[in-house]
């Protein structure tokens, strides 16, 4: 299944993103996020997106997210410490 996140996710979203993401943890399909389309983000994006990723391995589930994140993003995702969301290519 897959998930595209659109606009801006700022501490004031990130709520509506978690329970998107725990609704989409009980079905049987493997969830997979692209983040092509995201326009804004704070560092509670990249931490909610952690979180979901080992809530979805702790469960036998599967969430990939896409190496799409926009480029502009990057380094912010690098530098709140999450490397493994920037593709190794374009570090």
């Amino acid at each position: 299944m897959l998930v595209q996140l659109e606009g801006g996710y700022r501490v004031e979203r990130v709520a509506e993103l978690k329970a998107e993401l725990l609704a989409c943890l009980c079905r049987e399909e493997p969830v997979e996020l692209s983040l092509s389309v995201v326009d804004d983000v704070d560092p509670s994006f990249f931490l909610l997106l952690q979180s979901a990723v080992r809530t979805y391995e702790q469960y036998g589930k599967s969430l990939v997210l896409r190496h799409d994140l926009p480029a502009r993003f990057r380094r912010e995702a690098a530098w709140a410490g999450f490397p493994e969301l920037v593709p190794q290519d374009a570090a």
